[in-house]
């Protein structure tokens, strides 16, 4: 694949594989991001009905907490408004320290297998004699 590479090809096929519903569905939170997931998710062939469904329900849990919270500052709209640009913006970096560690754990795994096919290939790769 020209755009990625195949190996980050893999390397994000592996990702929606191990957390592609979540990061869909949480996506929707943060601005800009749902759109780049969903063009990667594409990329990574993720299926349409696991996709869809991910975005459902991150979308529905969104329209109702915004709803939730417009009903709450009906009587000031601009700190209602405010409300609904920070909680998200807040939440990212909270997203990212709960993923860092599952991510380090998962390329631990995945660096274990790689030495272990680099240590093959360099067997075949080896002059015979």
């Amino acid at each position: 694949m020209l755009l990625l590479g195949a190996e980050n090809l893999v390397r994000l096929g592996r990702f929606f594989s191990r957390v592609g519903l979540a990061a869909v569905a949480l996506s929707r939170w943060v601005p800009v991001l749902p759109e780049a997931l969903a063009c990667l998710a594409g990329l990574a062939r993720m299926p349409a009905p696991r996709f869809t469904a991910a975005l459902a329900v991150g979308s529905l849990a969104m329209s109702f907490s915004f709803a939730a919270l417009g009903d709450a500052y009906a009587e000031q709209p601009a700190l209602g408004l405010l409300w609904s640009a920070v909680v998200p913006c807040a939440a990212w970096p909270l997203l990212r320290l709960g993923s860092g560690a599952r991510e380090g754990a998962a390329e631990e795994r995945e660096g274990e297998g790689t030495a272990a096919e680099a240590d093959a290939a360099a067997a075949r790769d080896r002059p015979r004699r």
